[in-house]
Formats: C-alpha cells, structure tokens, sequence
C-alpha cells in the first residue's frame, strides 16, 4: 500500500467534496433569493383576486339595489286603479323577472366566494414557501452563514379549502339569503 497515493486520493475526494458543497451551497442561496419574490407574487395575486372581487360584489350590490326598487315600483303599478288583467299578466312577467335577476345576482354573490377560497390556498403555499426558507436557512447555517427571513408569516388559512365543498358548508348563508330574498320580494 503506498501511504502517498492514498494521500493523494484522500485530497481529491475532500477536493471534490468542497465543490460539492461549494454547490450545494450556492444553490441554496440562489433559492433563498427566489422565494421572496415568490411569496410577493402570491401576495399580489390575492390582492388583485380580492380587489376584483370586491368591485365585482359592489356592482351586484347595485343591482340588487335596483332589483329591490324595481320591485316596489311594479308593486306600486299593480295596486294602480284601471289596473286591468293584461296590465297585471305583464306586472306578474316583470315580477317573475326580478325575481330571476335577484335569485341569479344571490347565486353570483355565492360563486365569488372563490376568492377567499383561493386566498386561503395561496396562504397555504406561502406557509410551505416560509417552511422551505427556514430548511435552507438551517443549511445556510450549516455553512457559518444566516439567510435571514424574507417571508412574512402568520397568515390564517384552512390548508383544504375548496369550491366543491363550499356548498355544504354554505348551509347557513344559504338560509339567510332566502330569508333577505323574501324581504326584498
């Protein structure tokens, strides 16, 4: 056995493992770099969703507003004296018809519960993205070196939310609905 040549050998594998870690290392930093900008796109995307979202359901808001006084005016029209059966035929189609347009302005207000759902999503992949700096921070620190904390945490969120389920879970606001429904009618 010649004491040199393994020697040799043992110098270029740590050689070799040096880069390795040289790599590894730099990689890691590359990562910790691109999470941030990760995590402040996600953020964008919920305030945008949330944003549209909102004009969205103040816009129904009008409409519902205009549904309720459309409403009181055919109500209004009906009680008018000469009000014969043609005039009440068409009162009774205007009626049918807020009522569809108040029903479908209700389903819409239900339909842009979406944005909250995929808000919760995205904080959960932002719990995820904050997970993964921590682990490359613990690597970081293995090398001497602190990568420091680039993502805000502590959003809430409920890791399984989703539209299919909502409906069941919607039971509630359902009724309440119905019930503002028979108000306005």
């Amino acid at each position: 056995m010649n004491l040199g040549q393994e020697l040799k050998g043992l110098v270029r594998n740590v050689g070799d493992l040096v880069d390795s870690i040289a790599g590894i290392r730099a990689h890691v930093e590359t990562g910790m770099g691109s999470l941030p900008v990760a995590a402040g796109k996600l953020e964008k995307v919920t305030g945008e969703t949330e944003s549209a979202t909102q004009h969205l359901m103040d816009v129904l808001d009008g409409l519902n507003a205009n549904d309720k006084e459309a409403a009181e005016i055919l109500s209004k029209m009906a009680s008018l004296p000469g009000s014969g059966a043609e005039m009440g035929a068409i009162l009774g189609k205007l009626s049918e018809m807020v009522d569809k347009n108040q029903a479908a302005h209700m389903r819409m207000f239900e339909i842009l519960q979406f944005q909250d759902l995929t808000a919760q999503q995205i904080n959960h992949v932002n719990s995820l993205l904050e997970k993964i700096e921590l682990e490359l921070n613990a690597i970081l620190g293995a090398f001497g070196e602190t990568g420091g904390s680039a993502i805000t945490a502590g959003k809430a969120f409920d890791e399984s939310a989703t539209y299919l389920r909502a409906p069941q879970a919607q039971a509630e606001v359902d009724s309440l609905i119905r019930d503002i429904k028979k108000g306005r009618a």
